[in-house]
């Protein structure tokens, strides 16, 4: 069975293959079933402890893989459910649109992103939430005031009346 390879750059020739890791506590498995969990391109480690058994981080270029894997799904996505409304009106896409939809799919959330960072997002939707929670206390208590104000006002409108019920003969 072939294995598939993963280049590290373009110019190198250097190759690793990249393989499924199963680790199982010594003698857990048999030579044979060894030897035919190796053969179907899974790398199998026996230790004594396998819970013990620590990775390390993975190199910067690796981590970022995830992000273009996501990147990958999201467009996959729109093109599957035909919803690229936002980006394009055509019933189809050009190259181009496809292009434009996966750059703007890998920069989202990040530094590049005219929204911001993700975090920056959360942040000023927080400041967004706090502004108007405090405007609309400040003018549930300006309504309150005017309320007052007004009830005061006539207060003071009835007590007139009435003094001048009683000096009026």
């Amino acid at each position: 069975m072939q294995t598939k390879f993963l280049k590290f750059s373009a110019n190198s020739e250097t190759v690793l293959p990249v393989k499924p890791i199963i680790i199982v506590p010594t003698k857990t498995l048999s030579a044979e079933n060894l030897k035919l969990l190796r053969d179907n391109d899974l790398c199998v480690i026996e230790c004594k402890d396998p819970a013990k058994v620590k990775f390390l981080d993975p190199i910067p270029s690796a981590v970022q893989r995830t992000k273009v894997e996501d990147a990958a799904i999201k467009l996959s996505r729109i093109l599957l459910n035909e919803t690229w409304g936002y980006y394009s009106n055509a019933n189809s896409l050009s190259k181009a649109d496809c292009c434009r939809i996966y750059v703007d799919m890998l920069i989202k959330g990040t530094a590049l992103d005219r929204h911001g960072t993700i975090e920056e997002q959360r942040e000023n939707a927080y400041n967004y939430a706090f502004k108007e929670e405090t405007e609309k206390l400040a003018r549930q208590e300006a309504r309150e005031a005017r309320a007052k104000k007004k009830a005061e006002a006539a207060k003071v409108e009835e007590l007139k009346a009435q003094q001048t019920k009683k000096t009026t003969p």
